[in-house]
């Protein structure tokens, strides 16, 4: 992940789900204790 560009992503304001879904394809953005509570 660039963080010139995950900067200039959150100043032209995209939240943080937006930045890292852009740089990693295919995530899931979740609660660790959601995932641990369903494993």
């Amino acid at each position: 992940m660039s963080q010139y560009g995950a900067k200039y992503m959150a100043d032209n304001g995209c939240n943080y789900k937006t930045i890292l879904n852009h740089y990693y394809k295919d995530i899931a953005i979740g609660n660790l204790d959601e995932k641990s509570k369903s494993e």
